[in-house]
């Protein structure tokens, strides 16, 4: 899968969402990533990485509190 990004609060800060396999299990990444000096994008320590399961739990919550 590849990256989801989209602008946050100013052009220098994106979000990206990712699929990654860390240690042998599916985690979903959502991290803040800002523009360097050398106009390339480098992740934040803020962000969020959570399992496909809690993924999935966490996306049927936001559909309910979205209604």
């Amino acid at each position: 899968m590849e990256p989801i990004e989209f602008p946050r609060r100013n052009p220098h800060e994106r979000i990206r969402i990712s699929h990654q396999v860390f240690k042998g299990t599916e985690m979903i990444d959502i991290r803040i990533f800002f523009l360097n000096k050398d106009n390339g994008w480098s992740p934040t320590q803020r962000g969020l990485r959570i399992t496909l399961q809690d993924a999935k739990g966490l996306k049927e919550a936001l559909e309910g509190a979205l209604t």
